[in-house]
């Protein structure tokens, strides 16, 4: 992975360039994508048809599966956007031809990594923030301590503020995943230090894109949906991933040059 060499001053990611062209770039090139990602959308939206008409929430087993499920066919998407994106010029090739047993199996390992640390991360900077907010106090043996009015909201911001540390981190790092895609080695040190100076712009790109794009999938759904709507919504949420590599791969582009110039830029 291409770094920025000690010393000298770090790119400045072009945030407004990379948001905007993680939705007109797949549209300028919807042809191209959707010949590269027909196959797992196709997978995606079956596997939630079948999750739902399966009960699937009625067993914690199955529920596992079906987020395993989902993990999988996001990373076969997510490597074959980066690679459309960083390493194919926009050219589409087969989606199984991009898979690679040993690079889906990379890929995969460092989202489980990802999600892992971002868990931990939260979990600990709440833990610390509970104990600044509410500091531990002498409760009678036999009583129970009052029930503050204010503990839902309070929660609510502190677990906004440890979600904003984590995304921070895991920002600093996240570019480990187009490196993957693009067969380059992956190193969380190099990774960390090519985004320098650009933690909370890429923690914006892995962070609050994807929240907004899952509000919109949300408003969008209700109970007892037909199994149209089940796989419209299956198929917006593939759109979705999309935009959110197309993003990622840009910063990559940005911070690394590590891989040949994409053929439309981001429109300035």
């Amino acid at each position: 992975m291409s770094e920025v060499a000690p010393g000298s001053s770090p790119r400045k990611l072009p945030l407004r360039q990379i948001l905007l062209g993680a939705f007109v770039l797949p549209w300028r090139n919807r042809v191209a994508v959707m010949r590269a990602t027909s196959l797992p959308l196709l997978f995606l939206v079956a596997a939630q048809l079948w999750w739902h008409a399966s009960s699937y929430g009625e067993s914690e087993a199955v529920v596992w599966v079906a987020w395993a499920t989902f993990v999988l066919f996001v990373a076969w998407i997510a490597i074959t956007v980066h690679r459309l994106v960083l390493a194919n010029g926009w050219m589409p090739r087969s989606a199984f031809a991009e898979l690679g047993f040993r690079r889906f199996a990379f890929f995969v390992g460092a989202l489980v990594f990802l999600w892992a640390l971002y868990q931990a991360v939260t979990l600990v900077v709440m833990g610390l923030l509970l104990n600044v907010v509410y500091p531990p106090r002498f409760v009678p043996a036999g009583e129970v301590a009052p029930a503050d009015p204010m503990d839902a909201m309070h929660l609510a911001v502190l677990g906004f503020i440890a979600a904003i540390l984590a995304y921070w981190l895991i920002g600093r790092i996240s570019l480990i995943l187009p490196a993957i895609a693009i067969d380059l080695k992956p190193s969380v040190a190099s990774a960390w230090r090519s985004a320098r100076g650009n933690a909370w712009k890429i923690a914006i790109v892995v962070g609050a894109l994807p929240w907004v794009l899952e509000q919109l999938t949300f408003a969008l759904w209700r109970e007892n949906a037909t199994a149209i709507e089940i796989a419209s919504l299956g198929g917006l949420t593939g759109v979705c991933v999309i935009i959110q590599v197309v993003a990622l791969s840009l910063c990559y582009f940005e911070l690394t040059r590590a891989s040949a110039p994409p053929p439309t830029h981001p429109p300035g």
